[in-house]
């Protein structure tokens, strides 16, 4: 079974300002870098960066690249990102934002291993879930289905407590807006 390893990297990041967030410096490189270094280092069969920016498609030079319109919404640029990988056969995806950049390979990977076991996993703090998260083909249908920039959360809300890798806070950062570089520590 093949799985697909995608990032999105096509947001609006309207809470972040004029700048594109994903090229902004955290910890001496472009935000997104980061994301793209655990997914590769995850080692899925293939991996898909979807992205707007020709910036930006730069930092993901061993990835396939999926466009989305810039601006687009989340659902958006998940849709596109899921056509890429039902294009490979990829039998699962696992999919983490480009502005999460504190995440870890080997989550990425358990990630990937709760599917394959479960059919959807997803990451917890304790509090909320979150991406990164898995789904089993099964669940493309649905999942190309959703709406709106919110992305998977209705998907992810549903995933079973079993299925749920339990992750520090600080590796689940998200980066919104400008603040959020400067309020988690190195």
């Amino acid at each position: 079974m093949t799985t697909a390893g995608i990032v999105l990297a096509a947001g609006q990041s309207k809470r972040f300002g004029d700048q594109n967030k994903l090229l902004v410096d955290f910890r001496g490189e472009p935000l997104a870098r980061h994301a793209a270094r655990a997914m590769a280092a995850a080692g899925f069969e293939h991996l898909i960066a979807v992205v707007s920016d020709k910036e930006v498609e730069i930092l993901f030079d061993r990835f396939k690249i999926a466009h989305s319109q810039r601006g687009s919404q989340q659902s958006t640029s998940l849709r596109v990102g899921i056509r890429r990988a039902v294009s490979l056969n990829a039998q699962r995806i696992v999919i983490v934002l480009a502005d999460m950049p504190c995440i870890e390979p080997t989550t990425l990977k358990t990630i990937d291993n709760l599917c394959a076991s479960e059919g959807m996993s997803g990451c917890t703090d304790g509090m909320t879930v979150s991406p990164p998260a898995g789904f089993s083909r099964q669940y493309f249908a649905a999942l190309s289905g959703i709406r709106g920039d919110f992305g998977a959360r209705s998907m992810l809300r549903s995933i079973p407590q079993r299925s749920l890798l339990k992750c520090p806070s600080e590796q689940l950062l998200d980066v919104d807006t400008i603040a959020d570089l400067s309020a988690r520590p190195d």
